[in-house]
């Protein structure tokens, strides 16, 4: 077994885990799972490029797994302020990642313009159903929504399709998300599904643009 794959079945044990410790609420052991999986993938997608002899790991997409790990610890904690810190940091890192997947754009959006539509759709109903309950933290809220399917259009946009699942998966862990913290709707297993769903989403968006770029020599 290869360094590289044993980093990412630490990952993908590390996600199971951590996605069970959600669901069955135990919050202490949770600071010892989920500020570790993202170091674990960045460990991951710096071990695929220097596998494939490349010079270094794309400093946005390192960026945006940065941000995420600062998001991931503050959303442990509880509170608006800590909410507030987390909103900023995944919204930061979903600046990161779009820049970094709009120069990997395959032009994917101009030919199937019904899916740019049916994402504003999402877009527009989340943010209508939201608007009354997200209090001072409406506007915030507003911004993240964007720039969470902004990010998705960009992920859909480079014609890989495991990076479009991801795009989808990022924007459906964080629907729930706020559906449930919201209290617009009690998701049966929110917990485990908004992780299990944010694990697979970093993955599939970090690790199969690398295995692109690999494959083509370059963005």
């Amino acid at each position: 077994m290869t360094r590289r794959t044993t980093q990412l079945s630490g990952y993908v044990i590390l996600a199971a885990a951590d996605t069970t410790f959600a669901a069955r609420r135990m919050r202490r052991v949770r600071w010892l799972s989920k500020p570790a999986l993202m170091p674990v993938l960045a460990a991951v997608a710096i071990a695929e490029e220097t596998s494939a002899g490349a010079a270094q790991t794309d400093p946005l997409m390192l960026a945006g797994l940065g941000l995420s790990w600062l998001g991931d610890i503050a959303l442990l904690g509880e509170g608006d302020g800590r909410f507030t810190v987390g909103l900023g940091s995944f919204l930061t890192a979903h600046f990161f990642y779009l820049l970094a997947l709009r120069r990997r754009h395959k032009g994917v959006l101009r030919r199937r313009v019904w899916i740019t539509g049916s994402y504003g759709l999402v877009w527009l109903i989340l943010n209508a159903v939201l608007w009354n309950r997200t209090g001072s933290l409406r506007f915030p809220v507003l911004l993240y929504g964007t720039a969470l399917s902004g990010m998705a259009l960009a992920a859909l946009d480079t014609g890989s399709p495991a990076t479009a699942v991801g795009g989808a998966a990022f924007l459906l862990s964080d629907t729930i998300l706020a559906l449930d913290n919201f209290d617009v709707v009690r998701v049966p297993a929110a917990d485990a599904i908004v992780m299990a769903s944010y694990t697979a989403a970093q993955a599939l968006i970090v690790l199969s643009q690398i295995r692109t770029e690999n494959r083509h020599g370059g963005p």
